[in-house]
This record gives C-alpha cells, sequence and structure tokens, in this order.
C-alpha cells in the first residue's frame, strides 16, 4: 500500500509540475509615440497580429512623456510581444464636462454626469483604417509612432 500511494504521489507531482505557462517566447518592446511632434501622453495602445497565427494581440500605455510602458501579451500576461507584424491602434479618451445630471435614487444624492471624448483621429482607433504598424523582431524593439491631425 506504502508503494502504491508513493507511486500515485509521484506521478501526480510529475503531472502537476509539467503544467506551466507554456506560450510562445514575448520580446521586450519600448519607444515613444507622439501626436503631431508632442509626446502623446496617457493613450491606451493596441498591437494587434496582421494575420492569424503571427502573433498575439498585446496592448500597453503611454507616460507622460509619451513613452510606451506596461506593454504585455494579452493571453499569458507575460510583459512584451510575440514576434510577428502587427497593426498598431493608439485611443486616448478623456472625460468632459456636461450640463446633465443623475439624481440616485436610493440616497436622492445628484451626480453631474461627465462624458468622454476621443482625442485621437478615428483613423488610428480603428483596426482596419490605423495607418499604424509595427514589426515585432525577436529581441529588443524600439518603436517610434507618430499620430496625426
Amino acid at each position: 500500500m506504502r508503494t502504491l500511494s508513493f507511486v500515485v504521489f509521484c506521478s501526480l507531482f510529475i503531472l502537476i509540475s509539467g503544467c506551466g505557462k507554456a506560450g510562445p517566447a514575448v520580446n521586450p518592446v519600448s519607444g515613444t509615440i507622439t501626436f503631431d511632434g508632442k509626446p502623446l501622453d496617457g493613450a491606451s495602445v493596441r498591437f494587434t497580429p496582421k494575420s492569424q497565427g503571427t502573433g498575439e494581440l498585446a496592448a500597453g500605455s503611454t507616460d507622460a512623456s509619451g513613452n510606451l510602458t506596461g506593454v504585455k501579451t494579452l493571453s499569458t500576461g507575460d510583459p512584451g510581444i510575440v514576434a510577428g507584424d502587427y497593426t498598431v491602434t493608439v485611443s486616448k479618451m478623456v472625460s468632459k464636462p456636461s450640463n446633465q445630471t443623475y439624481t440616485k435614487p436610493e440616497t436622492g444624492e445628484v451626480i453631474k454626469v461627465t462624458s468622454s471624448e476621443e482625442t485621437v483621429p478615428v483613423n488610428y482607433t480603428n483596426i482596419g483604417k490605423s495607418p499604424l504598424s509595427a514589426a515585432i523582431q525577436k529581441g529588443e524593439n524600439k518603436l517610434t509612432l507618430e499620430v496625426k491631425k
């Protein structure tokens, strides 16, 4: 009985230890995004493979200097992007004040409603129209992307 328990334990250990994240290798990505020559801060950036099976969806954002930050492959959460050719979309939403209000039924509290407005031209936010692309190679990648009005 001890031998059987030991064999079962070892078998389970081998099975469990072999089940880790096993995906394609990701590659570090850095760089900047500008809007009419000025750093684009607070933007969401999405990398979509141009062809099925040649990469994986990835996303990141930009900081106050327009630097790409937090770029991750979405399927695994790994920092970086799988090698391949990508269409890049960029979006930056900003809140804008409104004259509308909303009253919470439970408390009667009046809340001022805000709306969001896209500040990047629509063709850069649309996967089918974006002129931006990135060829991600094995190893480190430094991108420079320009959004224009």
